[in-house]
């Protein structure tokens, strides 16, 4: 008499386990709905997507030493396949449509050693650096606003440059 009142105890109390179990092994799928901010020494910015989308790039590419720094500028090229990251110490230049889906530093050179042209007039935008061999790389600019980003974003970075040399000093 005791034995079936029991049974249908235990039995109830695992068919309850077994849904709480089956409810927490169930994997939704999170998906991001934007790149994380850029963070660096100073003081917290606003979100930037462009910022930090240079940075999700900087960090997909294979190149370790880049990947670390902070990006300061973001700008497309006319077909949107190549992308200008101006950061801490350097600029460079991505492809971000390889046959292998990914990407590729093209052109990587410390902004310290370069030597940039900006040219815009008639609607194009296009930008010219030259390394120390004397290679150019020259990139057309989707827009005049891209182009005045990545200036004040070498300029900026100049600044960076200048401080950095100047604490080293004392």
């Amino acid at each position: 008499m005791v034995a079936k009142p029991l049974t249908g105890i235990v039995d109830a109390a695992s068919i309850s386990l077994a849904g709480v179990h089956s409810q927490l092994e169930t994997k939704v799928q999170v998906d991001r709905i934007r790149y994380p901010r850029v963070v660096d020494e100073g003081q917290l910015q606003p979100y930037r997507q462009r910022l930090a989308y240079a940075q999700h790039c900087l960090r997909s590419l294979q190149e370790e030493e880049i990947a670390a720094e902070t990006p300061l500028g973001l700008g497309y090229s006319d077909n949107e396949r190549i992308i200008i990251v101006v950061t801490s110490k350097s600029i460079c230049v991505i492809d971000t449509r390889t046959t292998t889906g990914r990407l590729k530093a093209e052109f990587i050179q410390d902004v310290a050693n370069a030597n940039i042209i900006y040219s815009g007039d008639r609607g194009q935008a296009i930008i010219q650096i030259r390394d120390r061999q004397g290679q150019i790389r020259m990139v057309k600019v989707r827009a005049l606003a891209d182009l005045e980003h990545l200036k004040r974003a070498i300029s900026k970075n100049k600044e960076i440059s200048a401080r950095q040399e100047f604490d080293t000093m004392f």
